[in-house]
């Protein structure tokens, strides 16, 4: 799989076109990451259905051990969004993502992302607790099919110089 070369505005423009979250002040610097854990949670299941959230599939699961605050609330749900976008982390698991579904689409037979992928679960580990439950120290999202397209075009070449999309 070739990488196209890439320019921060076209990313800036596709990322700012899905969520005008991504219109923060850009942060300057490169990233090295690895995606942690691919969950692949298995059971018979109707390929027609589309996966919805806490259902079967393949799940990216990454964790954190981010300081948000010292009371739990600051682990809640409500507030990981900002811990995700600050740190971006929400352009992590999109590249993750496109990675992930390109890697499945070549390897296992009759993928498709709408009813094989349940999207990426982080896990702020200082947060997460039995006696709270899921709503502390765990961001959930599925990106959506057409992003994940769009992002697909914009980085992947294939064989022959042409999209594969």
């Amino acid at each position: 799989m070739k990488v196209k070369l890439l320019s921060a505005a076209a990313m800036g423009l596709v990322l700012l076109g899905s969520d005008p979250l991504f219109a923060s002040p850009a942060k300057q610097g490169c990233t090295e990451a690895q995606i942690s854990v691919l969950l692949d949670v298995q059971d018979s299941y109707n390929e027609d259905r589309p996966i919805t959230s806490g259902s079967l599939g393949y799940y990216l699961l990454d964790w954190k051990s981010n300081h948000l605050g010292n009371a739990v609330e600051a682990y809640h749900r409500d507030h990981l969004g900002k811990a995700m976008q600050d740190n971006l982390y929400r352009l992590q698991y999109l590249l993750y993502t496109v990675a992930l579904d390109r890697f499945l689409s070549l390897r296992v037979p009759g993928y498709r992302y709408h009813t094989h992928f349940g999207g990426a679960i982080y896990v702020f580990l200082r947060g997460v607790s039995s006696e709270l439950g899921e709503e502390y120290g765990f961001y959930r999202d599925l990106p959506q099919e057409a992003l994940i397209r769009e992002l697909q075009e914009l980085l992947i070449e294939t064989e022959t110089g042409e999209d594969d999309t």
